[in-house]
């Protein structure tokens, strides 16, 4: 027996918009649509859960003041609610420093339609959960990758190469564990962007580096 849909809360007074129009809205916002405008009535609620409004997450903290005064906790806690409402559509998430393993393998699981991935200074990230998450994921349509300041090496990298046969633009910066061996150069072939730089000396992280270009 087919399951009955669930109707739409009705407008309540002072609601002007419809609901594809305040959901498209949502979608500008982004996060900060968990931090607030989700909580103004029924109407704005059901929106917020809509899940076209997290095809895209970005919670990189230098470019949000909200998001730079909330604990390691409550981002985590933030983005396991965001990609659990996009119900698989999630199709690009940008995360900073609070990204841990138990967040990539949450995101990875249940994102089957991640195109872009970029993670900046994510230092709780391990190489043997991040191997561990890509070969037990779905991350087949992924095709943009960029990691800045990863504790990931080859085992990792290699992992990614052969579970994600649409990946073509790869950007490595400061990932220090990766060792640029003849084995992973070959695996790199097919990848029609792809970059590997590094500065030990360089303590501005935000700074856009210059890059070695693999291929």
């Amino acid at each position: 027996m087919n399951a009955m849909p669930i109707p739409e809360p009705p407008m309540e007074e002072g609601t002007q918009l419809p609901l594809d129009a305040l959901s498209l809205i949502f979608a500008k916002v982004g996060v900060d649509v968990l931090m607030g405008a989700g909580l103004v009535c029924r109407f704005w609620l059901h929106a917020a859960r809509v899940p076209d409004v997290w095809r895209t997450l970005h919670m990189e903290m230098e470019d949000n003041k909200a998001l730079r005064s909330e604990t390691t906790n409550i981002l985590r806690a933030l983005a396991k609610v965001a990609v659990n409402r996009s119900a698989g559509q999630l199709e690009a998430f940008a995360g900073y420093s609070f990204v841990n393993n138990d967040l990539l393998m949450h995101i990875a699981e249940r994102s089957p339609s991640l195109k872009s991935l970029r993670l900046n200074n994510c230092w709780f990230i391990t190489d043997d959960v991040f191997e561990k998450v890509i070969r037990n994921s779905h991350l087949s349509e992924l095709r943009s990758l960029e990691l800045v300041n990863i504790n990931i090496g080859n085992k990792g990298l290699m992992a990614l190469l052969d579970n994600a046969p649409h990946l073509d633009s790869l950007y490595l910066w400061n990932c220090f564990k990766i060792d640029d061996d003849n084995a992973l150069r070959e695996k790199c072939l097919r990848i029609k962007n792809l970059t590997l730089g590094w500065d030990p000396y360089d303590d501005d992280m935000f700074q856009e580096p210059d890059l070695l270009c693999l291929n």
